[in-house]
């Protein structure tokens, strides 16, 4: 009598647990539903505030339309298709025979904003007339998946990013430095034939680092860029600073650009190294500047006489007067010089002729004012900027070269009228205003020397 009595208060307590286990789960659904599966006849068995407000039919003839119990109305158009393609009569009792249950995942719409559901449909036990739906937020578990999925996308872009950059360099090596412990990440098979240890201390200063493979010339700018003080000093104010350097690769020097990266994630201590082969791009570049410099070196001289030619006075023109604009206080004398007679040399005795008058008149401007540069400007015309010696001896010069002119004027050597200006700050304001007042002066010192030859 006792155990009958202790098995009906068992079974009583029992079916306790299992109502308040029952309503338990329940409490993670925001609504759920006792459906018949096989006449549609549905009622709603509990449901919360949020649920109530959509005022949806608690119950009615065709749980599985989706316009009569109004999901149709709440469902997230993109996600409508595949609600009712899963969500019928068919399908359900389909998954039922072969499963206990099934789940949708799909976006409701309420108060204007998506949100994400799980409907979940359970076959009753030891009853396959009818089944239980429940209906559930998942929204801050969907949402926290698509902010992971974002993440890891992202991750997985940088990591592309960095890989693709990191083929731009033979050795990428992480250092700290607190303690100037390094360990290298990637390096080429050409970078390790140097020798440099993988892991260690002192990465660039080490006998056995990158110190003792940097060309000889190019040691001073190493130490001096590459020393923990001065890479401290720089990445306190910047992101990076690079440098070029020449390491030596079985005995030939090969350019490299050495950039140091500080970590941009809150890390005080570590740093980036990569080093890059940029001997080609180095070379090309000397190749292209020394071509760059013969074409300018044409430009620039006249080919007949050797002196700088007009294109290069236009320019020390254009510099002279920006001179003027930033510092008034400087000397400086202009000497226009014309080459007398030269028409008549062509006429009479041909241009190959004329053309050495030209040369010997140059010869003897170049010879006088040694230390000064001399431009040609035209046919016969020369322009003269004394500098050093020649501007402080400009008197004594002057008249030299003017007595050996009066000598061969006479004699039917060269002849050449020179004139010149002293640039007077305040009054000069630009170079032509010296060439201007030389040029009169040598149009002067002309008729001078064409009066003496008529006399």
């Amino acid at each position: 009598m006792r155990k009958e009595e202790e098995a009906k208060r068992l079974k009583k307590s029992f079916k306790v647990s299992q109502a308040a286990i029952a309503k338990a789960l329940a409490s993670d659904f925001i609504c759920s539903f006792y459906v018949n599966i096989k006449t549609k006849r549905y009622i709603e068995n509990s449901s919360s505030d949020v649920y109530k407000s959509l005022n949806l039919p608690a119950l009615g003839n065709d749980f599985f339309s989706a316009e009569k119990n109004g999901f149709l109305d709440i469902i997230h158009p993109l996600d409508r298709d595949l609600f009712l393609t899963a969500f019928n009569q068919k399908n359900v009792t389909r998954v039922l025979s072969i499963d206990k249950s099934m789940s949708l995942e799909f976006r409701v719409v309420i108060n204007n904003q998506p949100i994400y559901m799980q409907m979940k449909i359970t076959k009753m036990i030891d009853d396959e007339d009818h089944i239980v739906v429940g209906l559930r937020n998942i929204d801050a578990h969907m949402k926290r998946i698509e902010e992971y999925e974002k993440v890891r996308k992202n991750n997985l872009t940088f990591a592309g990013i960095a890989t693709a950059l990191a083929a731009d360099y033979v050795s990428l090596v992480y250092v700290n430095t607190k303690d100037d412990s390094y360990k290298e990440y990637y390096s080429t098979e050409k970078f390790k034939k140097l020798g440099v240890p993988q892991q260690g201390k002192r990465v660039f200063w080490g006998e056995e680092g990158l110190f003792k493979h940097v060309y000889e010339d190019d040691v001073p700018l190493f130490e001096a860029a590459c020393s923990k003080e001065n890479i401290l000093r720089v990445l306190s104010i910047d992101t990076s600073f690079a440098i070029n350097v020449r390491l030596l690769y079985e005995g030939n020097p090969i350019y490299v650009r050495i950039k140091i990266s500080k970590m941009m994630l809150e890390d005080e201590y570590h740093v980036v190294i990569g080093i890059s082969n940029i001997d080609e791009q180095m070379k090309r570049e000397q190749v292209y500047n020394q071509s760059l410099n013969e074409v300018r070196e044409i430009a620039y001289r006249d080919s007949l006489t050797g002196v700088k030619s007009k294109h290069a006075f236009s320019e020390f023109e254009a510099s002279f007067d920006e001179e003027i604009k930033q510092n008034s206080n400087f000397s400086c004398t202009i000497l226009v010089c014309d080459v007398n007679g030269l028409k008549k040399v062509n006429d009479t005795l041909g241009h190959s002729v004329g053309d050495q008058y030209i040369k010997d008149s140059c010869y003897l401007i170049c010879h006088t004012f040694k230390h000064s540069p001399v431009y040609r400007v035209g046919g016969d015309e020369f322009v003269v900027v004394l500098s050093g010696d020649d501007y402080t001896n400009r008197k004594e010069l002057l008249k030299e070269i003017n007595d050996t002119i009066d000598v061969n004027h006479t004699q039917g050597g060269i002849s050449i009228s020179i004139g010149y200006a002293d640039y007077i700050p305040n009054v000069d304001h630009c170079l032509q205003d010296l060439f201007k007042r030389a040029d009169e002066m040598m149009y002067q010192r002309k008729k001078e020397l064409k009066a003496e030859r008529v006399n």
